[in-house]
């Protein structure tokens, strides 16, 4: 009879102790049952923020205010962010870890401008843009990006752009703002 407790007895110190060791995230919780993704999902509209093209020669910066950035679930940990303004164009898929989503390697955005190189006739030119770093942070309905990285267009015009801005989350589930991908869409 005491083996038959002692075992009953370890049987369950053995069933809590599975049930306390449940997956982890890295001690950050999820907010949906697991699913990290949850608290970027939805259209973000820009309250501030700009993208600085610091580009040679001399191109103009983009204002972000006002514009949306629509964010969807691709599965647990990985989400897409859309993103198209007037001249800017951004497709950019991004790992979550906890309340911070960074793009994966090899993601681009691209923008459009119309310049003179040397005194030359205005010309519309197409500048893709290699992300050296892409990440979005979110604390409940406000979400911050932070954008670096490295274009050109013909090797005639470099560029180094950063791109800084603060959203807040759309009540209306995100009309507005046009969505154009770069990279025909597959996000890579």
């Amino acid at each position: 009879m005491r083996l038959a407790n002692l075992f009953a007895t370890g049987a369950l110190l053995f069933g809590l102790l599975l049930v306390g060791c449940g997956s982890s995230t890295g001690g950050k919780a999820p907010t949906d049952g697991g699913d990290q993704t949850a608290p970027f999902v939805g259209a973000w509209g820009f309250m501030s923020g700009s993208f600085q093209t610091d580009c040679t020669p001399a191109i103009p910066s983009f204002d972000l205010t006002g514009d949306v950035m629509n964010v969807t679930k691709d599965d647990g940990t990985h989400i897409v962010a859309m993103f198209g303004a007037p001249n800017l164009m951004c497709f950019v898929k991004c790992t979550v870890d906890g309340d911070v989503a960074n793009a994966e390697p090899g993601q681009t955005c691209g923008f459009d401008e119309t310049v003179s190189v040397g005194g030359s006739t205005p010309t519309p030119v197409s500048i893709s843009v290699a992300l050296s770093t892409w990440t979005l942070s979110v604390s409940g309905d406000v979400m911050n990006l932070t954008s670096t990285g490295t274009g050109n267009a013909d090797n005639v015009i470099l560029c180094s752009p950063v791109a800084v801005g603060t959203a807040t989350r759309s009540a209306d589930g995100g009309s507005g703002g046009s969505v154009i991908p770069v990279d025909g869409g597959d996000g890579g």
